[in-house]
């Protein structure tokens, strides 16, 4: 239990009751009156958790196949990554199915739009707003090469990995026109709207989205304690390779992170990677 103050004010207009929000309580406020709805997730500790069925967190070392995804908490971010990634086989095949794409034993998307600047999305050229590439260190801290990137997320105030912006980017990649010229692969953007429509697959949510480079970059960093928080609970883990970010580089290139060195930089849209859904909480 958490310890709550209120204030009662009898006036003319009745009687009103306000509420002092003490952590990890949030108001909500109807009228003069104001009440409060518990969120479990506030005021944890940075970290990894597991999701229980009732959306409550769960520590990975007491997780089971029965938890329906895993959460990241930073200082400034809650990311729910989806569980199963590449094994999505009914919405992958309900995405290449509606692009009529041809290689559809794949699990791999273009991002989409090659040839066509998604004007709605912020176009970034540099990674950090010095280094046009460069690379995020390893667990252990080492980084495979230069230029090195930094792990402190606060550092990131301009170039791609500033963009923290995935739920908007997503919004744009789905409402735009494709004139992507590369029919051999569905795109990200369908993939992700399949995939919300998909309940057995979506855990019953549908504001699943493309993360932005940041995002991407936030998650590349805890790959382990991900990568082991998924594996208690009988999800996909990340692999070593490029995924796609939903941030934009140029009218033929989107962002990606390289999830076996680290590596930030620019690809062509018409290549082809996996991509993992995440949802704010």
């Amino acid at each position: 239990g958490a310890i709550h103050s209120y204030t009662l004010t009898l006036s003319a207009e009745g009687l009103a009751v306000t509420n002092t929000t003490v952590e990890p309580w949030t108001t909500i406020n109807k009228g003069t009156l104001t009440l409060e709805k518990y969120d479990p997730w506030k005021g944890l500790a940075n970290g990894v958790y597991a999701v229980s069925a009732d959306g409550k967190p769960v520590t990975y070392s007491d997780a089971d196949e029965s938890c329906i995804a895993v959460v990241l908490i930073t200082d400034n971010q809650r990311i729910m990554i989806e569980k199963m990634g590449e094994a999505n086989t009914t919405s992958i095949k309900a995405a290449y199915d509606a692009d009529g794409a041809t290689n559809i034993a794949n699990k791999y998307f273009y991002w989409g739009m090659y040839g066509a600047d998604n004007t709605s999305i912020t176009n970034y050229t540099k990674a950090d707003g010095t280094n046009t590439n460069g690379y995020l260190p390893k667990a252990d801290g080492t980084y495979l090469s230069t230029p090195n990137l930094s792990s402190d997320y606060t550092t990131w105030t301009s170039g791609a990995l500033s963009d923290f912006n995935g739920k908007a980017n997503t919004a744009a990649i789905q409402s735009a026109s494709d004139t992507d010229i590369y029919t051999a692969y569905a795109n990200m953007g369908t993939y992700c709207t399949k995939f919300n429509a998909t309940a057995a697959e979506n855990q019953g949510f549908t504001d699943w989205y493309i993360p932005a480079e940041g995002q991407l970059a936030l998650i590349y960093l805890n790959k382990t304690a991900i990568n082991e928080a998924l594996t208690a609970i009988g999800g996909t883990t990340f692999s070593d390779s490029y995924y796609w970010s939903s941030s934009e580089y140029s009218s033929n290139n989107g962002w990606s992170v390289a999830f076996g060195n680290g590596g930030v930089g620019a690809d062509p849209k018409s290549g082809y990677r996996p991509v993992r859904f995440v949802r704010d909480i």
